[in-house]
């Protein structure tokens, strides 16, 4: 075991000043998952990205290599080359860490599907295409940890409490990240970033169906688009092979004032809608009971989203109500109708980012996401 990982380690050095737009022999590295070894490309995050998440997994308490470090798998000569701040190689460690986490096949956390259609009807699509039909919202347990949500609800919650903007309703706050504190605005992008690599690796359908610059591209993107100009032609130069590489370059379309944080107080929810681009990412912050009663993401079926409209309540009950445990990642697409269940007592918190891929025709305003905090 500690060979391999000697041997990833020898692949990771990197340099980390700022990050490359240009690809290089080490922004490819292997992640080895059950079945089999995929090479996967990976561009250098934002140092302060990296950094956030040295922190995270370098906790000797609740962090992976602390774990492995604890119980003897890992020996602590073979990482403090890494761990020497005034020289630190922050990409390589970070990498390393996912990479211990395949090698030694400790996952203990599996995507979890739940089906907005009868199972019986599927017809044996991708991931990807089921998502782009409205078909299937997946579960990614345990992106964030208890540490993580507890540090953004309390900053969140606090800022809610002392602060209103036009987007807010009774019982209802929403704060867009990109006009948080710094700390907050890494913190998120470091778990959006986490989201995009599992989807990467988990399930490369989504961004092949999706997200991939083709002559189809438009066709599959949200009926319910609410810009004809959305299916525009994609730029040229568009060769990016990921969802990370579209984030780091830029390349991403944004819902308005999103990636954004949403807090939720007595009565407060969010009626029926679509997102309206390709994909969404819903992270729940705070737990059902022990934070709050009531509350819960209701998704409805495509045929019934197929007939609502934003604001209206379909006529049908809602195929599912979710409520997973916090830090959580709900992954679905942008003609699924759902809405925010009203809490009954307690905050509900939850992370929300909707996006698709940028086109010419994508506003000025939305496609910066939060790379123009940097």
């Amino acid at each position: 075991k500690k060979m391999r990982i000697l041997v990833v380690f020898s692949l990771l050095s990197s340099d980390v000043n700022g990050y490359c737009n240009a690809p290089r022999v080490k922004d490819y590295w292997y992640l080895r998952g059950r079945k089999s070894r995929r090479l996967i490309p990976q561009r250098l995050a934002p140092r302060e990205v990296l950094v956030s998440e040295f922190n995270r997994l370098n906790d000797i308490q609740e962090g992976r290599i602390g774990e492995l470090l604890k119980s003897g798998e890992l020996a602590m000569e073979e990482l403090e080359i890494l761990q020497k701040y005034d020289q630190l190689d922050v990409d390589g460690y970070v990498r390393l860490c996912y990479c211990v986490a395949e090698m030694f096949d400790i996952s203990e956390y599996p995507r979890e599907e739940t089906w907005l259609k009868d199972m019986n009807d599927q017809i044996g699509l991708s991931i990807g295409e089921y998502i782009q039909r409205g078909e299937i919202v997946l579960s990614l347990p345990q992106i964030i940890d208890e540490k993580e949500c507890n540090s953004l609800v309390l900053a969140a919650q606090e800022i809610a409490a002392s602060s209103s903007n036009e987007h807010d309703v009774p019982g209802r706050s929403r704060l867009c990240v990109a006009d948080l504190d710094t700390h907050i605005v890494e913190r998120c992008e470091a778990i959006l970033l986490r989201v995009m690599d599992r989807l990467d690796l988990e399930t490369p359908s989504i961004y092949e169906h999706l997200f991939r610059p083709s002559v189809h591209w438009g066709s599959r993107q949200p009926r319910s688009a609410k810009n004809p100009g959305s299916i525009a032609p994609l730029p040229e130069l568009l060769v990016y092979s990921s969802l990370r590489e579209l984030y780091m370059a830029g390349q991403l379309e944004w819902s308005e004032n999103e990636p954004a944080i949403n807090v939720y107080t007595t009565q407060g929810g969010f009626g029926p809608h679509k997102d309206h681009l390709a994909l969404t990412v819903l992270i729940p912050l705070t737990d059902q009971i022990t934070d709050f009663q009531g509350g819960g993401t209701a998704f409805w079926s495509p045929t019934d989203s197929s007939l609502s409209t934003d604001g209206a309540e379909p006529k049908q009950p809602p195929a599912t109500v979710l409520t997973p445990p916090k830090g959580t990642a709900l992954i679905f697409g942008g003609d699924v109708t759902h809405s925010g269940v009203p809490v009954d007592r307690g905050s509900r918190v939850v992370l929300v980012a909707s996006f698709s891929t940028r086109t010419p025709a994508s506003p000025p305003d939305r496609i910066n996401g939060l790379l123009s905090c940097r």
